[in-house]
């Protein structure tokens, strides 16, 4: 199916087609832009993504797909690098719609989809004159307000000031923490804190128990929707904290290992 007017949802990003743009972009704002004519335009709802069959499914009626399509990842970054089906001048455009939901919901059927999206881009890409273009929309997946570098930074020097206020400021009131931390802490909570009060209370005890603690930034990661840092703490413990954020920019889920 190809849809010659753009989805709303693409208003907000400027140069979406051209080629060294991003393959996998955020957006938030609605209003009405075009997309060239024959581009072919696939529309998913975060609904879905768990629902490995009926994704493909989706994509397969959207993007009129061949009838051998295999219906699973593989097939599809195969279809995707097929110049029989992403063909000159009538570029493939995926929009999750409600993306924040996507990524708490089920975030390896989303890095699959942006996995495939950008190896097709980089297929294409590698040959300087193609006009196929491959690209993912995610709306409403902000990511950090700030960039992942600094975001990590303001992050680690707000624990590292003992400031608590400054960093429950980066997560929402529904948040939910997962961590070995936390069972050692509270056995009976079996590691998982949820709300922005009981993580209040979990990290004010953690703060009152590690008069020296002191985190030191080691390598951050992004992925859409989503931050990895990694950092040292006062223990000379290794620790990977991951981050997945909702529309508002602000984290809702955090994943500790170590």
């Amino acid at each position: 199916m190809t849809d010659d007017a753009a989805p709303a949802e693409l208003s907000a990003l400027p140069g979406l087609l051209e080629p060294g743009a991003p393959a996998v972009r955020a957006a938030r704002a609605l209003d009405g832009a075009t997309l060239p004519a024959g581009a072919r335009v696939a529309r998913l709802d975060a609904a879905i993504l768990g629902d490995e069959a009926a994704v493909h499914a989706a994509l397969a009626e959207a993007l009129a797909l061949p009838d051998h399509y295999g219906r699973n990842w593989d097939a599809l970054a195969d279809l995707l690098r097929d110049e029989d089906v992403v063909q000159p001048g009538a570029p493939v455009v995926i929009v999750l719609r409600d993306a924040g939901r996507a990524c708490l919901d089920a975030p390896e059927a989303l890095d699959a989809l942006a996995s495939v999206v950008q190896d097709a881009d980089a297929h294409w890409r590698a040959d300087a004159g193609a006009a196929q273009v491959v690209r993912l929309v995610l709306v409403g997946a902000a990511p950090p307000q700030l960039a992942p570098g600094d975001f990590a930074a303001e992050w680690v020097d707000a624990w590292n000031a003992r400031d608590l206020e400054r960093v429950l400021a980066h997560y929402t009131e529904d948040m939910e923490v997962r961590s070995s931390f936390a069972a050692r802490l509270d056995p009976a909570s079996g590691g998982v804190v949820r709300g922005k009060e009981a993580v209040r209370a979990y990290w004010g005890r953690a703060l009152a128990a590690s008069p020296d603690l002191r985190f030191e930034l080691r390598a951050v990661f992004r992925a859409p929707g989503a931050v990895t840092i990694v950092y040292r703490n006062h223990r000379g413990e290794d620790v990977a904290e991951t981050m997945l954020f909702g529309p508002d920019g602000r984290a809702s889920r955090v994943l500790v290992g170590r």
